[in-house]
């Protein structure tokens, strides 16, 4: 880390450190395949005092939850919706969901164990709950123009629609975390689950088609992937998924 201009030395230091320790629970989870290091032997492989991770990051959440860089994840997320050519708002949503997804599976060695302990650490966490209203912008931006281009109804709440995707995703990223799907389970439940909502809030007669075909054509290639003996848990129902998925709070009285 280089250092930083109107910084003090006591300010680089503290940066420096909690870098240190970031990359040394990295280490860590990439060396042994899971996140069930102890706060001492984080300490020893970062060269601080035991003291100093619960100086910054208050717990073994707190340093998890760092390495997963929300804040990175956030801009790196809306430098890609910012930058995405579709020719429709319902296919950006599309393109969005699944490009969550790939941000997962593209690094699975660290994102699994770390976002697993996590879920154990605090139960009630979930992904990409920091900076939660921007995630949700982020969601609602191809519904958004969706509505301008006349592809959902302009009456209907973007914001709720953007919600309830958002809450099917973190729900089946919550089962590929827990080892319940593969990667590619994953992809075509996201997919599927995507398509069938789409389908639904579709205003225009060729859309609803679209979005509807797609989805029987993810269900198929859903059961060629999986016998059908082994495919009875693959919730495939938005509503399930939804009740399955971590709350968010959020309130809807002001759209």
């Amino acid at each position: 880390m280089r250092d930083l201009p109107n910084v003090s030395k006591r300010a680089q230091n503290k940066e420096r450190k909690k870098a240190q320790i970031i990359e040394a629970a990295t280490g860590l989870i990439l060396k042994h395949g899971h996140a069930d290091f102890t706060m001492p032997e984080l300490a020893e492989r970062a060269g601080v005092a035991l003291v100093t991770p619960y100086s910054y990051f208050q717990s073994k959440a707190g340093v998890l939850a760092a390495v997963l860089d929300p804040e990175h994840a956030l801009e790196a997320a809306a430098s890609w919706n910012g930058s995405a050519d579709h020719s429709d708002g319902l296919t950006k949503s599309m393109a969005f969901a699944m490009s969550r997804v790939e941000r997962y599976i593209s690094d699975a060695p660290l994102y699994r164990p770390v976002l697993s302990t996590l879920f154990k650490l605090a139960p009630g966490s979930a992904p990409e709950t920091q900076d939660a209203e921007d995630w949700l912008a982020l969601w609602e931006d191809g519904l958004k123009d969706a509505a301008v281009q006349g592809q959902i109804d302009t009456a209907m709440s973007t914001v709720l629609v953007a919600h309830t995707i958002r809450n099917a995703y973190l729900g089946l990223l919550q089962r590929w975390v827990t080892q319940q799907v593969t990667d590619q389970q994953f992809r075509l439940e996201t997919e599927a689950t995507v398509s069938m909502m789409l389908a639904g809030i579709a205003k225009k007669p060729a859309d609803r088609k679209h979005w509807h075909d797609q989805f029987i054509r993810t269900q198929a290639r859903m059961l060629d992937a999986n016998p059908l003996d082994n495919i009875a848990n693959a919730s495939i129902n938005a509503g399930a998924i939804v009740e399955s998925a971590p709350r968010l709070k959020y309130s809807y009285e002001t759209k």
